[in-house]
């Protein structure tokens, strides 16, 4: 039976009252996995990515890449965490969301329930998040889970070393042919090298001739010394024929050599440039394409028909935080004056702030199934003026109108923004200048003694600062 990955969505859980009650041991730990990445991913590179990424926004916590695995359509990276940081760890992962993408693509957090699936591949066993040293000998890989992997190959470059933030491993240096070094002059060499001078007694004759001089020639009877000078001859030919030899093969040698190890270093430059390529195609530019991709929605200016903004009808107005006393006023709005007409999905509070620390706003809201039903219900309540004298069970005067989507609220707040630093800067400066809202069809802007300051236009997500004001940027 195949056994099961994901327990629950990791930023999702519910808190676990064992940590909090102090009850688990500091070293108890659990694992997470970050999921989405394309079932074939390679999953060396994914786990080089994962542990990149932990140690730049996750440095500050007890972190392990313990591998991957293929599951349901996709390849998931393995993380052991300490249950004690559970809860800042899944704040931070919260606040850094825009981090966890994969060629433009956001990956997801998920609480994992069998570990033991998971294998590390490859080439660089799992380690607990330090700065990777390069080695290049035998790793035995920890046990995970009771599985241990082995690996006998040389360490690859990582991350860092392909985008070039840390020196890359060098071919290792191989020692010269003995007898020549290279040569620095290369127009003054017929080979690329220059031969080492040898011992005195090793030493060959100046003379151009393949021969040696013989001996002088023999009138008077031959004796032991005439049979000792040719000896000798023949010695000296026999000496002299072995040193030219050995210079020849030298060189011939360096003819041969010097050109492959420049093809060799060429080659490991190309490796090296198509490593950096691969990483920043799978990487910088997936996110490239993800931001781009966000700026061709807002350039448009038209609605987005998937904003669940499109489903609701705001009532704005409301006072305090009793959201028992908002339920209550809105549910007894809609079976007052669309019980049999419209059927709604439920009745929310819109909040601000991190999502382990809500902050509910004046606003709440009834959601509909579809964009049709909540069109028709705002406009039986313009048309009847349902909306007029509206009050709360606890008398706050209520307004009803279409909820804004996020759109529309990111353009709001950067005109509120961009105004309070106009402000700002004019205070600083101690000068006296109008600052002034105007708004056209086409575009809202404002201005200070009548120049433009900063001006939004109708398809602009947010706007630009202008003139005496362009260094302003909003936050």
């Amino acid at each position: 039976m195949k056994k099961s990955l994901v327990k629950q969505n990791f930023l999702k859980k519910k808190p676990s009252t064992s940590a909090s009650s102090g009850s688990t041991p500091a070293d108890a730990t659990q694992v997470f996995a970050f999921s989405g990445f394309p079932a074939q991913s390679d999953p060396r590179a994914i786990c080089e990515l994962i542990n990149e990424r932990l140690r730049t926004h996750l440095g500050d916590f007890a972190l392990e890449v313990i591998g991957t695995v293929d599951f349901d359509h996709f390849a998931h990276v393995g993380v052991r965490y300490k249950v004690v940081e559970t809860d800042a760890l899944e704040a931070k992962i919260f606040e850094l969301k825009d981090h966890w993408t994969f060629q433009g693509e956001y990956l997801n957090t998920v609480t994992v329930e069998n570990p033991e699936l998971f294998i590390y591949p490859a080439l660089h066993p799992p380690a607990v998040l330090a700065p990777p040293e390069p080695v290049h000998h035998a790793h035995i890989a920890p046990q995970i889970s009771g599985v241990a992997v082995s690996f006998v190959t040389p360490a690859s470059p990582t991350v860092a070393e392909f985008l070039g933030e840390t020196p890359a491993p060098q071919f290792p240096v191989v020692p010269p042919v003995p007898g020549f070094v290279p040569v620095v002059d290369k127009h003054q060499a017929g080979a690329n090298v220059v031969l080492n001078k040898v011992a005195a007694d090793m030493a060959v004759d100046d003379d151009e001739s393949d021969n040696v001089s013989e001996a002088s020639e023999v009138t008077d009877e031959v004796t032991n010394k005439d049979i000792m000078r040719e000896i000798k001859t023949m010695a000296k030919q026999r000496k002299h024929d072995n040193k030219k030899t050995r210079e020849s093969a030298r060189v011939m040698i360096a003819e041969a050599v010097d050109p492959l190890w420049g093809e060799i270093r060429s080659q490991q430059s190309n490796l090296v440039d198509l490593g950096k390529a691969s990483i920043v195609h799978d990487d910088r530019i997936g996110r490239l394409e993800s931001q781009f991709a966000k700026l061709d929605v807002a350039k448009t200016g038209k609605f987005n028909p998937n904003d669940v903004a499109h489903l609701r009808m705001s009532f704005s107005g409301f006072k305090g935080d009793d959201l028992d006393d908002r339920v209550a006023t809105l549910k007894a709005f809609m079976e007052k004056h669309f019980a049999d007409r419209e059927a709604y999905a439920c009745i929310d509070t819109r909040t601000t702030g991190a999502w382990n620390d809500q902050k509910v706003t004046g606003e709440s809201f009834v959601q509909f199934f579809c964009r049709g039903a909540r069109d028709r219900a705002l406009k039986a309540v313009r048309d009847g003026k349902l909306g007029e004298n509206l009050r709360s069970n606890k008398g706050d005067k209520l307004t009803v109108n279409r909820y804004r989507t996020d759109w529309q609220r990111g353009r709001d707040w950067a005109m509120r923004k961009s105004e309070e630093l106009i402000k700002a800067k004019v205070e600083t400066a101690k000068l006296k200048v109008k600052i002034e809202y105007v708004q056209t069809k086409d575009e809202r802007k404002i201005t200070a003694n009548g120049q433009i300051a900063f001006l939004q236009k109708r398809a602009d997500a947010h706007g630009s600062f202008l003139n005496d004001f362009s260094e302003l940027k909003l936050p």
